[in-house]
């Protein structure tokens, strides 16, 4: 298990096109199209809050709010990532390819804000 930072290569999550996006008790699970031998999946398990800079508006989601206030988020499936980054700060950020932007902040230092996966590789902030 690795801590991702601005100095972790994301590119695996590029080219790989929004599949599903799916709800649970304080978590919001982005999963990602992935070879069928990548039997474990591509995707990013967020447990604390998102971003999403969609063309008219900045939405902002806290996992532990009303699910209505996600809605922006389904217009981005079968959307592809063409960029995917750790920012300085910890927080990931991932560039769609209809132009919208969704980042994902870091929150308590105490707690898991989000986890990513390819296959094996699991990378926690």
């Amino acid at each position: 298990m690795h801590c991702a930072s601005n100095h972790t290569d994301l590119s695996f999550l590029n080219g790989r096109d929004l599949d599903s996006i799916c709800f649970e008790r304080n978590q919001l699970h982005l999963q990602f199209n992935a070879p069928l031998s990548n039997l474990k999946g591509t995707g990013i398990c967020v447990h604390f809050k998102v971003i999403h800079h969609a063309k008219h508006d900045v939405i902002e989601w806290d996992c532990n709010r009303p699910l209505n206030d996600s809605c922006s988020l389904l217009l981005l499936l079968r959307k592809t990532v063409i960029r995917a980054a750790g920012m300085p700060d910890g927080s990931l950020k991932l560039e769609f390819s209809n132009g919208e932007i969704v980042t994902i902040p870091v929150g308590n230092q105490k707690e898991e804000s989000y986890r990513i996966w390819d296959g094996d590789r699991v990378f926690e902030v």
